[in-house]
């Protein structure tokens, strides 16, 4: 007898297991694919034009992912992007996936995975950084915030210079820094999560553009 309700113990044990761990699967399913809309969103809302966004991959167990491409681009769909981002990796705190906003403890990217299109001039891409750069400590107060950012750290990248065209081939590429920005408590008290966006992508544009001789204001 006793036997029999150890057996019955534990396939009540696998039950739950098992009940539990099909519920956390359906809530990974659902959490990474309103992250993807909701981030393409803010994207689209930070930098002020559209954004074509990749595959999202966000794990509840491990409190890691990876966003497989990010692409701006203001001038339509037969130019090259005006910036790109490949393999970027995320770190996050799990439980801040239940009360939110959820905290990204890290953002980075390997070496090269990060491309700016020059179009016969830097002017393309330091117009708008100048603006993030600008536009970075606004809020809206009204928007709840989807994340929260604290450690970034993108690998160096490549200015490209070229025609404009999808297709048409690259005359030049230059390499340029890697990206390191770290927001404090305060900082985060501050920027929203859409401020947070400009200040990474002021930041990029900045680094990249120091290949080409413009500044950006700061």
């Amino acid at each position: 007898m006793r036997f029999i309700q150890k057996i019955r113990l534990l396939l009540v044990g696998i039950l739950v297991l098992l009940s539990f761990c099909i519920t956390i699967l359906g809530y990974n399913w659902y959490f990474k694919d309103r992250f993807k809309v909701e981030l393409k969103e803010l994207l689209a809302q930070a930098s002020g034009m559209p954004v074509d966004i990749g595959d999202v991959d966000l794990s509840l167990f491990s409190g890691t992912g990876s966003i497989s491409f990010i692409g701006l681009n203001e001038k339509g769909a037969d130019a090259k992007n005006m910036l790109e981002f490949e393999e970027i990796q995320i770190s996050f705190s799990v439980a801040s996936v239940y009360w939110g906003p959820l905290v990204i403890e890290k953002l980075t990217s390997p070496e090269d995975s990060i491309h700016g299109h020059i179009i016969s001039s830097g002017k393309r891409i330091k117009n708008y950084s100048d603006r993030w750069y600008a536009q970075a400590s606004e809020k809206s107060v009204d928007q709840a915030r989807l994340f929260i950012i604290q450690d970034v750290s993108l690998g160096k990248g490549q200015m490209r210079f070229g025609q404009i065209l999808v297709g048409s081939e690259v005359e030049n590429i230059i390499e340029f820094p890697e990206t390191l920005l770290s927001f404090s408590k305060e900082q985060n008290e501050n920027f929203s999560d859409v401020g947070q966006i400009r200040q990474i992508l002021a930041e990029v544009g900045s680094q990249s553009l120091q290949s080409t001789g413009f500044s950006v204001l700061k």
